[in-house]
Parts: structure tokens; C-alpha cells; sequence
């Protein structure tokens, strides 16, 4: 169907259709606008995503690109192999600055092709298999007092703040817990003090020229020449450092099954999951606990389900992650318009973001979708806060988050504790 980009009530839509030199330079600004708007929403505690949908339908143009936030084509996205660009949430990213092998700009394996020859696939089980799984084992078997402890500094740090509800106030105090408890979890090393204040610097308070994500995004990082990055270099040497001689990879050698990565390499792909993926989320799911969670509720908290189902409907309502990029492997109708009344085809090659976030307030799949409720008979089979369709804690799956089980043990130890501090 041919459609006008004057029928478009957002004209972005109508430059990601027809993708080529000129429209991609007519985009960038797009990008750099809706990357302002978004801190700006940010910031207020506001969700850009939310006001965009309630202009332009569940699909729409932001960012430079197609934002799906339709629930039945997010689901589908979750459960099909995915094709991924090079972004971070809405941020175009420089792959030159991060490792070679980031997963989440890897694409999974195409059909008919042997997993154990994809990139994505090799690396995200090997994570799973040999690192995740000592680490939940040391939370619930080996040391769970140690995380414990974690879990009571944080507790006694809030209070003394003066049990704060605003995520800016609650973000410093939760980066210490999610940096202490998921290192030593992941690798088996109680960090010290400098190297906790380098994780800190690195992934939250380091500015343009130290923090790690500053120096590879879109367009900051293209402002800034390598001599900028001094700091930034060391800090990732002396964290490298660390994950390299930890007891985890004590053993490592460089094998088939592994792709042949050296020590080196895979230590410093490690740091940037664990912080990026690990670290970041995890912390921005305890804020929101403790900044978001209704204390009118009355919750069972000697019963571990019902705990977790509540940490699950937080994040249903308040996403670590809000997005992922992917790109279309094929052309594919979207509906799109503020009334949903308009079937646009989108041409192979399409960068897309998929909005986690929309999806997870779809009404048709969860009723009064604003409302907490972690009594919803689907919540354990619809929520998306962890990059599938469900919460299932066994196995590592094709691209769930393979550290959702510890993220949930540490926020549901959180929300233990905080209901149980209570005046």
C-alpha cells in the first residue's frame, strides 16, 4: 500500500521506509531530538515512550527508527532468532569501543544453522554454563550469608538516607549494593576499595571522558579522540585485571568450544556484560523497589513466590530494561497511526526498537495494566522483563538474560528486607 509522508502522523516512519543515503542524514537529527526528549522524560520520572504511544499508536517513529510497542510483534521478536544492530536501549553505539564480541550486537543463529558455530549463541551459553551457575550457587549454598550481609548494608545506607523515593536519591546507594553483590557472585572476588570505585566510575559517575558506555555512544563518543579516554583506559586495564586472575577463570584455556578467545579478550567481554547487562539492570530494578513498591500492600513475605511474583510485577511496571534493537531479516507489515488503523509494510534491513516497556502494559494482556498486581494469573507466563516471553528460571534459553535468576534473588532479598525495616 502506498502511503504519503503526509499521511504519517510522524513523519520519521516515512524516512525509515525508504532507507538510503539521504534519508538516513535527514534522520540523525530524529535521533539526537528524541535522545534529548527521552533524558528530559527521564529525569522527571516520566516515560517518553508512554506519551509517544499516546500520540502515534503502539508503532511509531523515534530515534531514527521504527519503535514496535505492539504486544503480539514484541512477542513475536522474543521468540524468533533475532538480527541485531549496533545500539544500546535508544542509543546508536561505535562496536569500536566495546569488545569484539558484545552480545547484545551479536544476531543468533539463522535457520538450519549449527548453534555451536554462532557467535552469540557459543558465548551466551558459555556465560551461562560456566559462570552464572557457580555464581547462583554461591548466593544460595556456598556464602548466602556474605550476600545476605550485602543485602542488610544497603538496607541500613537507605534508611539512613532517610529511606528516600526518588530514584536519583536511591541510584548511588543501589550501584554499591548491585557492584559488590554481582562481582563477587559472578567471579568470586570481594572487591576492593579502588577497584569498587573504579566499577562505580566506570558504569555510573565517570562523565564523557571515563565512564565506559559515554566514550561508545552516538554522538558523544564521536567527539572524543582516544587521547580523551586516558581515564577510561585505565580503569577498564585495572578491572580486566581483576576478572582476569579471578577464581572463576583460574583454569581458562583458549578451546574450540569457546571460539578460541584468549584470556585476555574474554576477561575484558566479561566486564562489559557484567556491568552493561548485570550490574546497570540489577541496580535499576532495586531502586524502583525501593522507590516504587506500594508499602499499602500487604505481602507474604515468608512465602518465596509470592515475593518473586511481586519483584516480577514491579518490573513489569517499572523495566530495568525498556528496549532491544533488532533488524528485519524480511519485509513485514506493522500497524501504525495514532487510531492503529494502518497496515505499513517495512522493507528487509529495517532497524527497529522493540519496546519491552509498551508491551508490558498491553491491557488485553493485563488487565488495569497500571495497577500492581502480582496476583495476575499470567504473570509468570506474559512478563518480558528479562528478553523472553515468561519467567522460566531453568536454563540459559536463546537470548534470555542469563543472569535473571540472580537479579531476582537479589531484589526479592531487597524487598524482603525493606518490608520487614518498615517504621
Amino acid at each position: 500500500t502506498h502511503v504519503s509522508a503526509r499521511s504519517f502522523p510522524n513523519f520519521q516512519l516515512f524516512l525509515v521506509r525508504h532507507a538510503n543515503c539521504l534519508t538516513r542524514i535527514l534522520l540523525f537529527p530524529f535521533y539526537v531530538f528524541d535522545l534529548i526528549r527521552f533524558g528530559l522524560a527521564v529525569a522527571a520520572e516520566r516515560s517518553f515512550f508512554r506519551e509517544r504511544k499516546e500520540k502515534y499508536g503502539w508503532n511509531f517513529g523515534a530515534f531514527g527508527r521504527l519503535c514496535v510497542g505492539e504486544r503480539k510483534e514484541v512477542v513475536r521478536f522474543l521468540s524468533e532468532p533475532q538480527v541485531r544492530g549496533k545500539y544500546l536501549g535508544p542509543f546508536a553505539m561505535l562496536p569500536q569501543r566495546l569488545p569484539r564480541d558484545f552480545l547484545l550486537f551479536l544476531d543468533d543463529p539463522k535457520e538450519g544453522q549449527d548453534p555451536q558455530t554462532n557467535r552469540h549463541q557459543v558465548l551466551h551459553d558459555y556465560f551461562f554454563n560456566n559462570i552464572v551457575q557457580g555464581a547462583q550457587h554461591r548466593i544460595t549454598q556456598e556464602k548466602p550469608q556474605v550476600f545476605k550481609k550485602y543485602v542488610d548494608d544497603f538496607i541500613e545506607e537507605y534508611r539512613r538516607a532517610g529511606s528516600p523515593r526518588k530514584n536519583a536519591d536511591i541510584e548511588p546507594i543501589a550501584a554499591t549494593l548491585g557492584i559488590r553483590y554481582i562481582v563477587h557472585a559472578l567471579y568470586d572476588v570481594v572487591l576492593t576499595h579502588k577497584q569498587l570505585e573504579a566499577m562505580r566510575k566506570m558504569f555510573y559517575t565517570g562523565g564523557l571522558t571515563a565512564a565506559y558506555l559515554n566514550a561508545a555512544l552516538v554522538p558523544i563518543g564521536n567527539c572524543l579522540s582516544t587521547c580523551c579516554l586516558g581515564e577510561r583506559t585505565q580503569l577498564i586495564n585495572l578491572l580486566m585485571d581483576m576478572v582476569e586472575s579471578s577464581p572463576v577463570l583460574a583454569n581458562y584455556q583458549p578451546s574450540d568450544t569457546v571460539l578460541n578467545i584468549p584470556k585476555r579478550e574474554l576477561a575484558e567481554l566479561l566486564l562489559a556484560l557484567t556491568g552493561t547487562a548485570g550490574i546497570l539492570g540489577s541496580s535499576s530494578l532495586t531502586t524502583n523497589i525501593c522507590a516504587k513498591y506500594p508499602r499499602e500492600y500487604e505481602l507474604d513475605t515468608s512465602d518465596p513466590t509470592m515475593v518473586l511474583r511481586a519483584v516480577l510485577e514491579l518490573a513489569r511496571l517499572h523495566p530495568p530494561v525498556t528496549e532491544f534493537n533488532a533488524i528485519l531479516d524480511e519485509d513485514r507489515e506493522f500497524t501504525v497511526g495514532a487510531k492503529n488503523d494502518k497496515r505499513v509494510t517495512f522493507p528487509k534491513g529495517t532497524e527497529l526498537s522493540v519496546i519491552l516497556f509498551l508491551a508490558s502494559y498491553d491491557p488485553e494482556t493485563f488487565p488495569n495494566p497500571t495497577e500492581f498486581d502480582p496476583t495476575r494469573d499470567n504473570l509468570m507466563e506474559a512478563v518480558m522483563n528479562f528478553n523472553s516471553v515468561g519467567f522460566n528460571p531453568i536454563g540459559s534459553g536463546m537470548r534470555t538474560c542469563p543472569g535473571r535468576n540472580i537479579a531476582a534473588q537479589l531484589n526479592s532479598d531487597v524487598l524482603v528486607r525493606l518490608i520487614g525495616s518498615e517504621p
